[in-house]
């Protein structure tokens, strides 16, 4: 339930309550500064709304102009005759590298301009629902649910600048200063381009931290099952809790669906391009190789086993619900609970991206499946190219 703490006015005092707004509050200011505008539930009262509107403008513009920008660059450093040596190792020596290596920058500027779209539209458009949603938990959750998910916000907030700064060093280091060259408008290339990704992972942590908050309201259901308490009461309140706690799932989804296709398509195309660069290519791996194919699978992983958790938690606590049914003492609510526990089974929350798929840790496997298949015919479609037109 939440709380309030000391202020000295009323505009301070509302925003010191222990909740839902107080614990994602690191989010949101975050999200701002990135030019999305994630308001709270409450009717803005800021009379410059339109500095935030022209800002959002601006960082997008901005994103865009850089993604422009980069994809002129490497296609005249593809097209253009130039020395390996210039083109910081972007030449490949067979057609079948080339198109990898195309589809792969095709799918991460996509991505990232991608993910912006759909933050600054449907996540900003299905914000306010959302909030709602979570914070009728508030007479459920204790302050210390929402204290763990302030501390993880600020996390989130901490590992997407960590992570940014590493991959920006990561590239720079590669592509520039291994090969001596002091170009500021290439370094500059490699910059834009790296940042691109930080939408999309801001918009990941966002999910996640959301992720855990229905798991949390599943984990809560489940500790009032058993408990000594009577059952006609349990059963009584036990629904209202689960159609709220599944409630948040449909906000997820209906926030986060088009995100999650555009991502988890990403990452699988990401995966197998990365693995065929770093296990096949005939060229010096870099750091940068292999930081891109962890960051792909660490994020695929984040994504898959944050929505898994939510249906884990729903079904140990439909299993908690059917244990307290075969309990003997319970036998004069025998058919009360049949009643419950199948309509429950009928409505296991899933996350859903955008209902093309289940995102849970069934994808994992397909990726490995996939990426193994991939991987070989990539190869030998090398293979055959070097046979054909050998290389000296």
């Amino acid at each position: 339930m939440s709380t309030r703490t000391s202020s000295f006015s009323e505009e301070t005092s509302e925003q010191q309550i222990i909740g839902w707004a107080w614990s994602i509050r690191p989010l949101i200011i975050w999200a701002r500064i990135l030019g999305v505008d994630l308001s709270d539930v409450s009717p803005s009262s800021d009379s410059h709304q339109w500095l935030t509107v022209a800002y959002g403008i601006f960082c997008f513009l901005l994103h865009i102009s850089g993604e422009i920008n980069s994809i002129y660059y490497l296609y005249t450093t593809q097209t253009v005759h130039v020395s390996l040596e210039q083109s910081y190792g972007l030449l490949f020596v067979t057609t079948t590298a080339t198109w990898n290596w195309t589809i792969d920058f095709i799918n991460y500027v996509a991505h990232g301009i991608g993910v912006h779209v759909i933050l600054v539209t449907v996540v900003q458009a299905q914000w306010k629902d959302l909030m709602k949603i979570f914070q009728r938990l508030q007479e459920e959750f204790p302050d210390a649910n929402y204290i763990q998910i302030r501390r993880l916000s600020l996390f989130g907030v901490a590992y997407v600048i960590l992570m940014i700064s590493g991959l920006v060093a990561a590239s720079v280091t590669d592509y520039h200063l291994a090969a001596g060259s002091s170009s500021i408008h290439s370094i500059f290339i490699t910059i834009t381009s790296t940042l691109s990704i930080i939408y999309p992972l801001t918009t990941i942590v966002l999910f996640a931290v959301h992720c855990y908050a229905s798991s949390v309201a599943f984990e809560l259901i489940r500790t009032k099952i058993g408990r000594g308490r009577h059952v006609r009461i349990l059963l009584l309140t036990l629904k209202n809790r689960f159609i709220l706690a599944s409630d948040t799932v449909d906000g997820i989804n209906r926030t986060f669906g088009w995100m999650l296709l555009l991502s988890t398509t990403f990452f699988f195309v990401a995966i197998i391009n990365a693995s065929y660069v770093v296990f096949s290519l005939d060229k010096q791996i870099t750091a940068g190789d292999l930081v891109f194919l962890l960051f792909a699978l660490v994020h695929l992983t984040l994504v898959c086993f944050a929505a898994d958790h939510i249906t884990i938690n729903a079904e140990e606590m439909i299993g908690d619900l059917l244990r307290c049914k075969c309990d003997k003492m319970n036998k004069e609510y025998q058919i009360e609970m049949e009643y419950l526990i199948s309509d429950m089974l009928h409505e296991i929350p899933q996350i859903s991206a955008n209902g093309c798929f289940n995102v849970n840790k069934r994808l994992i496997p397909q990726v490995i499946g996939t990426t193994a298949t991939y991987f070989f015919i990539l190869c030998q479609f090398e293979e055959s190219e070097k046979k054909v037109c050998p290389v000296s």
